[in-house]
């Protein structure tokens, strides 16, 4: 390209700057001089860098059509036409800077991305692979790379890019994320704590990795700690609404002993003061609708572990939440009338993050696969990043599916707007209160009916969800009080559950478990295991020396930790030894774990928390499961579970039966034999039942009629 005296002025202000007077030289000289290339291309690197790359992409195509040659001019055009959505032409041009100049490293780069846009992550990898070929140490490419294979569910391949590329630019902060992302799901969240932490300990840290480093606190156990990042990144962004919700509502995981677990709940309750005051009705955010949802994304999960009545403190968090979205997106809290059907078949959706190979979907999938499809049009929406073959039967089983990981607000965003457009009757929610992202989208009126389902049994205190589907045998008698929404109580588990298959046997032997002690299986999450259940086993291992509970390993190794810190206090209180009478096997697959099941005398169930999944793979196994009801429905589980076998006489009326029913199981050998040839017969009124289904689907017409002749 020519540069006169006159045009390198130019070049010298674009150099140092100064765009303003360069980009009006330019025009000036374009006037003059229409032919010139590299004023072209100049002028369209300015528009781009202001931000307008509609105008500059004109003169980037002029500048290219003049200097086809020129793999930069090649570049720019791609770059232009890439922020404009214009995917095709980006890699045509950045196809034809690479043959240009064959080692044009961002190019290459450039092009990977915009491949990876068009949904050919395959054509993409090659790209990030081939550039990498030549420049093993170019960490942008690294980065993308591995990137591209975590969004392909590769984290183990993606592990060795992410490293190389952050190791070259440590301070590069989604490659942070990235790789502690990894590090998270393959259970290692203490080296990615170390990771996070060691780059909040570096000048000018961004909110996102002290954000993560703050919910993998939480999710080791390490509350305090997180209070304190969130506290943090709160004071630097003042109006953070996730850093706040952090701030004041995060919860541990295990609690130390009954009197933290009180104290942690008095300190939720301020916290939650705090939100209301700080985010009244005249001080919401002004953000737009994705931004907003992605900051609203939390859910109160540990607190419905606490074995209290939270009726309440969900109902005072979902009013706040619901406040906050009607200042902001009052166009999604508006009631949404009920569709003119005229003897259509009902418009159902199911929305989960859970249908994939899962408790949730082993539980909930007969909603969407027992429905009559000429009663019914199906709509199922996957906002998990899995799918498998539990995914594809559902997907299948429905005449519309959509899979949207919600993974960041657009997409959130967007899967709101698909679902207010494909306009369904009704919208059901199998497991809410389970997923972040999930519940502030179920806090908006997508559908003139929405519905929870007991995948997460506790109520979800939104005020735009309207019916709740339970397990009609789990609730107690009162239950309606302990809901914000009408309940509606279906037969038998709720749901058509399929017994599992149960594996070939296996011996004590190949678990290193001792042939002659008595084994009592006690697999529930540690989350799960409330303090109150501490003395319980104690007082059994007191009485029958020969016990030996079996517990099994965490993906999070802290929370075992934790909880073997706990119990070995409530042993040594009884005299017993923790050591003699626990033993930690580590993380069992399925088939293990249900020939694990076959090898144990009983199982207790938890307090306040009873076992759902765990209690079903046992009775399929002809293993007793000892029980004690609360008052809550998911403190009663496993109790309507043995009802329905015929074995009421697992269900303990109080502390001192639990004890007392163990101890027989264990001791009264011709009693045991009993239970279990019982069982063997009853467990067939569990599994495989229709009228569940059944009753779902009258239960969704008789709501829809309902809502519809309330409309009229």
């Amino acid at each position: 390209m020519a540069s006169p005296p006159e045009f390198r002025r130019i070049v010298d202000l674009h150099s140092q700057g100064r765009l303003r007077p360069a980009e009006a030289a330019l025009r000036a000289w374009i006037a003059a001089h229409p032919d010139h290339a590299e004023a072209h291309a100049r002028l369209g690197m300015i528009l781009q860098a202001r931000g307008l790359p509609v105008d500059a992409l004109p003169h980037l195509r002029i500048a290219a059509s003049l200097a086809p040659d020129d793999p930069r001019v090649a570049c720019l055009v791609g770059a232009a036409s890439h922020a404009l959505g214009l995917l095709d032409e980006a890699a045509a041009s950045y196809r034809r800077a690479i043959a240009i100049a064959p080692r044009l490293e961002r190019a290459y780069n450039n092009l990977g991305l915009v491949l990876g846009e068009q949904g050919d992550p395959v054509a993409a990898e090659a790209v990030f692979r081939a550039v990498l070929d030549f420049m093993p140490d170019y960490a942008t490419a690294l980065g993308n790379l591995g990137a591209l294979l975590v969004a392909r569910g590769r984290d183990g391949e993606a592990r060795a890019p992410l490293l190389r590329a952050l190791r070259l630019r440590p301070d590069d902060k989604e490659t942070l994320l990235q790789l502690a992302g990894c590090l998270e799901r393959s259970g290692e969240l203490d080296e990615a704590i170390r990771l996070l932490q060691a780059a909040s300990g570096r000048a000018g840290t961004g909110r996102a990795p002290r954000m993560a480093l703050a919910r993998m606190l939480a999710a080791t156990n390490q509350a305090a700690q997180a209070r304190v990042v969130y506290a943090q990144v709160l004071a630097d962004h003042p109006g953070d609404l996730k850093a706040a919700l952090g701030a004041c509502l995060t919860l541990p995981q295990v609690y130390a002993s009954h009197a933290e677990l009180v104290t942690e709940r008095r300190r939720f309750e301020q916290g939650l003061a705090t939100l209301e005051s700080a985010y009244g009705a005249a001080s919401g955010p002004r953000m737009k609708a994705a931004c907003l949802l992605a900051e609203l994304a939390w859910v109160n999960f540990p607190l419905a572990y606490q074995g209290l009545d939270d009726r309440t403190l969900q109902m005072r968090y979902g009013q706040w939440l619901t406040r906050l979205l009607q200042q902001a997106l009052p166009g999604w809290m508006a009631d949404r009338s009920p569709r003119a059907r005229a003897g259509a078949p009902v418009r159902i959706g199911f929305v989960s993050s859970l249908f994939h190979r899962s408790t949730v979907c082993g539980y909930f999938s007969s909603w969407i696969t027992g429905l009559d499809p000429a009663r019914f049009e199906v709509f199922v929406y996957h906002a998990g990043v899995r799918e498998d073959e539990a995914t594809r039967v559902l997907a299948a089983a429905c005449a519309h599916y959509l899979h949207l990981p919600l993974r960041d607000g657009a997409a959130m965003h967007a899967l709101a707007q698909r679902i207010a457009a494909d306009a369904p009757d009704i919208l059901v929610y199998p497991e809410l209160g389970m997923t972040a992202e999930l519940f502030p989208l179920a806090a908006l009126r997508l559908a003139p009916v929405q519905c929870a389902g007991w995948g997460h049994p506790v109520t979800t205190g939104l005020p735009n969800v309207d019916h709740y589907f339970t397990s009609g045998p789990m609730e107690c008698r009162d239950a309606q009080s302990h809901y914000s929404e009408r309940l509606v109580a279906l037969p038998g588990l709720g749901t058509r559950y399929v017994r599992p298959a149960i594996p070939a046997g296996s011996t004590r032997e190949e678990f290193g478990l001792p042939p002659e002690r008595h084994l009592v299986l006690f697999p529930h999450a540690p989350f799960k295991i409330h303090p109150d259940n501490d003395a319980l086993l104690a007082e059994i291992a007191a009485r029958d020396g020969a016990v030996l509970f079996v517990l099994v390993q965490d993906r999070i190794p802290a929370l075992t930790g934790a909880l073997l810190a706990r119990l070995a206090s409530a042993f040594a209180a009884r005299g017993c030894e923790l050591g003699r009478h626990v033993i930690v096997l580590p993380y069992q697959l399925h088939d293990a774990y249900l020939r694990l099941n076959g090898l144990c005398d009983l199982m207790l169930d938890c307090l306040h928390w009873s076992g759902g999944n765990t209690t079903l793979d046992a009775l399929a196994c002809g293993l007793p499961v000892v029980s004690l009801p609360g008052t809550s429905m998911r403190s009663r589980q496993s109790a309507a579970m043995l009802c329905m076998a015929g074995l009421e006489a697992l269900v303990a009326a109080d502390e001192s039966a639990y004890v007392a029913t163990a101890l027989r199981l264990l001791q009264d050998t011709a009693w045991a034999a009993a239970i279990c040839a019982r069982l063997q017969d009853g467990a067939a009124a569990v599994f495989d039942q229709a009228a569940p289904v059944q009753s779902f689907q009258c239960m969704v017409n008789d709501i829809i009629g309902y809502a519809n002749g309330m409309q009229r």
